[in-house]
């Protein structure tokens, strides 16, 4: 939630038509003990050595926000930065205004309309996109500009903490984000207590 940490991997993305010989000798070299494997592919480019085209390849290396395709009982999300790519089963989304994106996610009032909607798969969750495009996201508009900024702010402290500390204790700013989701929805007192749980 917020948080992660890297795996110490790399990753060798040899694009569709690269000639990894030629251009990466000593990359090829490695590559060649998974030749008998990588023969088999169905999924592969010019070459057993090449990943298979893919229109949105560039997007894996944007910011993005990602999510496990498969978790525990709460949507909980993480922004991750350019060139770092992820393992599946995972799901993610680029585009513009991520860290607001990423505070509306982890707010009490989204965790409680996703608790209705989630798949359940035995003691976890299967967190499918048809889902996540369930969830009511508040269009940013002039009127509430204000509000998203002070949400992208304590989302930039909370990610700040989680890179120095993945177990650090953001639960106060995770809260003042609550409030400021509630706004945004509109709820009011009755409602706030429904989605805390207090009713």
């Amino acid at each position: 939630r917020y948080g992660y940490e890297w795996a110490g991997l790399w990753i060798i993305a040899s694009g569709f038509d690269i000639n990894v010989p030629k251009k990466y000798p000593a990359v090829y070299k490695h590559l060649l003990q998974f030749e008998e494997n990588a023969k088999k592919r169905d999924d592969q480019g010019q070459n057993w050595w090449n990943l298979r085209a893919c229109a949105y390849y560039p997007e894996f290396e944007k910011e993005k926000v990602v999510w496990a395709g498969v978790g525990n009982k709460r949507f909980d999300m993480v922004l991750v930065p350019e060139k770092m790519f992820l393992g599946g089963p995972a799901n993610f989304m680029t585009g513009n205004r991520l860290k607001y994106l990423l505070g509306i996610i982890h707010s009490s009032t989204v965790q409680y309309f996703y608790d209705k909607i989630k798949t359940e798969v035995g003691s976890g969750t299967r967190f499918y996109v048809r889902d996540f495009i369930e969830i009511p996201i508040p269009p940013i508009t002039p009127a509430n500009q204000g509000t998203v900024l002070q949400i992208e702010r304590l989302v930039d402290e909370t990610l700040s903490a989680k890179k120095q500390n993945p177990k650090a204790d953001t639960g106060e700013l995770e809260h003042s984000i609550d409030q400021l989701v509630y706004q945004l929805y509109g709820l009011n007192p009755e409602e706030i207590k429904i989605v805390e749980g207090e009713n």
